[in-house]
């Protein structure tokens, strides 16, 4: 069986969008991932809520390098998703969502 071949999200379009209840969850998510080197283009409030947080990608292999910030995220390809955001990773932060930076204290 052939590698899965993880993509780097560094060079991707990515958009934030707050599906959970805690304010301003979004921006600081935005803020890490920046601080982090990813080339976040914006972030908002999602029009849905969400319990856990998804992460939707163009092709198989992409966002697991965003993973690891987030304490709660399942991968999803769904192409109409990035394309309807103008991006190339969709992240959308759920109710559950803690940001990795929280979880460690």
């Amino acid at each position: 069986t052939p590698q899965k071949v993880k993509e780097n999200s560094k060079d991707k379009r990515i958009v934030v969008l707050n599906g959970g209840r805690t304010s301003g969850l979004a921006k600081k998510a935005s803020n890490t991932l920046k601080e982090k080197g990813f080339n976040v283009i914006s972030y908002d409030n999602a029009k849905e809520t969400v319990n856990d947080t998804k992460i939707y990608v163009r092709k198989d292999g992409q966002g697991e390098d965003l993973s690891e910030f987030l304490t709660s995220s399942e991968i999803i390809v769904d192409s109409d998703k990035c394309q309807n955001q103008n991006c190339d990773i969709l992240i959308v932060l759920g109710v559950n969502e803690k940001l990795t930076e929280d979880k460690n204290g």
